[in-house]
């Protein structure tokens, strides 16, 4: 019978298998020749100007799907904002299990969205 873990409990030496997509399902670098894997597009918000919404809508889409990550500049959040977002997020994952738990997945979900995340487990 398989029991219910949270994630944050299993040794990370290796990444668990229901976290690694197959193959054939993860993005293909390959499809631009130019692309430099080890560099994450920088995308510039250009100040919330409408004239280059499509532009950077495209952007977004093209980081998106070819690498699933990407950096922002000139998106207006301020400096003080960032560092206040940081020490709350960190102090968040410093504090207790007990308090992190409240804001846990519902067990009854299938759910992305919460701490954590729940998984089977074999026994053995």
């Amino acid at each position: 019978m398989a029991s219910l873990r949270r994630v944050q409990h299993l040794s990370f030496s290796h990444v668990p298998s229901p976290y690694i997509q197959p193959p054939h399902e993860r993005p293909s670098l390959s499809l631009n020749p130019n692309f430099n894997k080890t560099q994450v597009p920088v995308i510039d918000l250009c100040n919330f100007d409408p004239e280059f919404s499509s532009l950077v809508q495209h952007q977004i889409k093209q980081a998106c799907q070819k690498l699933g990550a990407f950096q922002v500049r000139n998106h207006g959040v301020s400096d003080k904002l960032i560092e206040d977002m940081k020490r709350i997020g960190m102090g968040f994952f410093d504090s207790s299990l007990d308090y992190k738990t409240k804001y846990a997945c519902d067990a009854n979900f299938a759910a992305s969205e919460g701490y954590g995340s729940r998984m089977l487990v074999k026994e053995e």
